[in-house]
């Protein structure tokens, strides 16, 4: 559009050729905004007379608030200039006219020349067709004329961008410049397809940059079409998906998270339905399956496991399915690699399936064997040694046994039970003799500091009243927790020790 201002005070002076015949629309304000002349064009595309115009404030005639504003503030400021600003104006029939303005303003006596090129107008019908599809949507919406370089954004437009309407300047460098620069070279390409397009539709979802830097995520429609004049026009629109988008991520994450989890999980994971056959098999060790996968997926559980085994797995799965029960079940069983212990817990999957979770616990299992016969061997050794052995748990308040095993009737008279929880310094029957009862806690102290072992003779009172020498060898150690335990081994010398003092006193 060449601008009008060139021959600006010609267009002022209403007796003015240009003034007169011109088909731009050519409005003149004084400084408080009220229409002073309008030129011929001015009463045709207003559809009102001169007389009708000139005494009525020019902000009476435009339609929409963002335009009004837009209009506001470049009143409010005689001295600038605008140029290729969009303003609708209502028309008497109910009709719409959108023009591109241009404004300028004389320094001197602050009058104003709007001139309007028409850019679209509306009928009644269409221009209420279009009002309703803008104020019942949530969606902005943009529009433009590429002949006319002539870009209108929605007041909903602006204001899911974080700006009030007339804020945001309508020009096409704001609509690129909002979009978000990890999306603008999708935009961009997608633009040059719509700039060499004359028919061309469009929809994606991206995110845009709001007034205050956040990003916002939505769908972008759009289309490019010539209209009856031959104007190429394109509009668009901007739905707001912004919870749905971040929802949508969230869950991708939550997904991806899983898929993580499983693929890191040692387990064997199956679904089985009512009928137990298996529907789904998941498992990173596919020699932990008894046969294949493929030829596992459709099977029934009864049709593989051993029977007894294979019917008490479907009893849990039905107790899943029909009863919402979870259950365990440890079995041993034979695969290709050999045999091998293992847990499956049966849960409720959904309505019609369970959910099977196996765990190989072999190498437990083997464990606690051999910790169990590793148990029994040393009960043995315990029981059938002529001598006692017990733990002591070392503490500031004094030294407690906390267990008692052999033979304790033979040696101390006294069963475990009776002696365990007593402290080693204890004055009830059996008890370590006064006179030797300072050597066996400087024995005891020497053993701590150093944590080295030790060996101590000295004698016992009985329950009996009886005196026993006992021997004692034994080594403190430091537990994870901190505290202190001493094990030792207490034998019957007593009978040693009377043989030689018998050869002493000979």
């Amino acid at each position: 559009m060449r601008s009008p201002f060139r021959s600006a005070q010609n267009l002022v002076d209403p007796k003015s050729t240009l003034f007169r015949l011109t088909g731009d629309v050519v409005l003149v304000c004084d400084k408080n905004g009220l229409i002073t002349a309008a030129n011929p064009a001015a009463e045709k595309c207003l559809q009102r007379p001169k007389e009708e115009l000139v005494g009525l404030e020019l902000s009476k005639l435009i339609h929409s608030t963002s335009h009004h504003q837009s209009l506001l503030k470049f009143l409010v400021h005689p001295r600038r200039n605008e140029q290729g600003f969009p303003l609708d104006f209502s028309l008497p029939d109910g009709g719409l006219l959108i023009l591109k303005c241009s404004l300028e303003t004389d320094p001197n006596s602050l009058e104003s020349v709007l001139v309007g090129t028409t850019y679209s107008p509306m009928n009644q019908q269409d221009h209420l067709r279009w009002r309703l599809a803008l104020e019942s949507t949530d969606a902005g919406f943009w529009g433009y004329n590429m002949k006319a370089d002539l870009m209108y954004f929605s007041p909903r437009f602006e204001k899911m961008l974080g700006y009030e309407p007339g804020d945001l300047a309508p020009n096409w460098d704001n609509l690129l410049n909002t979009v978000h620069p990890d999306d603008r070279a999708m935009v961009d390409e997608n633009v040059k397809r719509f700039n060499a397009t004359p028919s061309y539709s469009y929809r994606y979802e991206c995110r845009l940059v709001k007034k205050d830097g956040s990003p916002l995520w939505v769908l972008a429609m759009g289309t490019r079409h010539q209209d009856a004049a031959g104007n190429d026009l394109a509009n668009g629109w901007r739905l707001d998906i912004h919870d749905r988008k971040m929802m949508e991520l969230k869950l991708l994450s939550s997904e991806a998270k899983s898929r993580t989890l499983l693929e890191s999980l040692p387990d064997i994971i199956f679904v089985h339905d009512r009928e137990g056959r298996y529907l789904e098999v998941h498992t990173n060790d596919p020699g932990s399956l008894m046969i294949p996968k493929e030829q596992l997926l459709g099977m029934k559980i009864t049709e593989l496991l051993p029977n007894e085994l294979g019917q008490k797995c479907y009893a849990a799965i039905l107790a899943a399915i029909d009863r919402r029960e979870t259950s365990t079940i440890e079995y041993e069983l034979e695969l290709p690699r050999g045999p091998g212990f293992f847990e499956a817990r049966i849960s409720p999957f959904d309505d019609v399936s369970s959910l099977i979770v196996i765990r190989d616990i072999t190498e437990n299992k083997l464990t606690q064997i051999a910790m169990r016969e590793s148990d029994e061997r040393l009960r043995d050794f315990i029981d059938n040694c002529p001598a006692v052995v017990y733990n002591l748990r070392i503490t500031d308040e004094g030294t407690y046994y906390t267990f008692v095993g052999g033979r304790t009737e033979e040696v101390f008279e006294s069963s475990a039970e009776d002696l365990m929880g007593r402290t080693l310094l204890d004055t009830s029957a059996p008890f370590i003799h006064p006179e030797d009862a300072l050597g066996a806690q400087e024995a005891l102290k020497r053993a701590i500091s150093t944590m080295s072992g030790i060996q101590w003779t000295g004698r016992y009172v009985l329950p009996s009243g009886k005196i026993r020498w006992i021997n004692s060898i034994g080594k403190p150690r430091r537990n994870e927790d901190g505290t202190l335990t001493f094990s030792a081994i207490s034998m019957d010398v007593t009978h040693e020790r009377m043989l030689a003092q018998k050869v002493r006193e000979q």
